[in-house]
């Protein structure tokens, strides 16, 4: 493992987060994309001798996307992300790999995601505080668990 962890370290210092470049309508919240992601790290780990290999695949768990980082010593890295199905459908499948592509690649380099505002974010208006309800309010929450578009951003 000597080798391609000091690989990783090289490429590490030199990654920077990917651009969130798509729009979650549901949440109306931005994030990478695969291709983000892929753009903000295949340069520099392929240029220290890393290369990324994602395959899918079934076992008793279930329907699982592997990501594989192989350093040219033949040293890896691996990690598996199992799928959650939408829809039973290959465009279902599709999407799901594409969500467990992203999420597998990104967690095995440490990468985030960044907003792509040119810097202005410090320049936004601060948050204004949330004022509590009066105590005669009851507070009602809803009691359902996550959807398909909880884990699809």
């Amino acid at each position: 493992m000597k080798n391609i962890v000091k690989a990783l370290l090289e490429a590490q210092k030199k990654i920077e987060n990917a651009r969130k470049n798509a729009n979650n309508p549901h949440f109306k919240s931005r994030y990478a994309t695969l291709e983000a992601v892929l753009d903000a790290v295949k340069v520099e780990l392929n240029q220290n001798g890393i290369v990324i290999a994602q395959t899918c695949g079934k076992d008793p768990e279930g329907h699982f996307v592997e990501t594989k980082l192989i350093h040219e010593s033949g040293e890896q890295i691996e990690s598996r992300i199992y799928l959650v199905l939408e829809r039973q459908t290959m465009q279902g499948f599709g999407s799901a790999l594409t969500y467990g592509r992203r999420l597998g690649l990104a967690s095995l380099v440490a990468l985030g995601a960044e907003e792509d505002d040119d810097a202005n974010r410090a320049e936004r208006e601060a948050p204004k505080p949330v004022q509590a309800r009066p105590a005669q309010r009851p507070i009602q929450q809803k009691a359902s668990g996550p959807s398909w578009d909880d884990f699809n951003r």
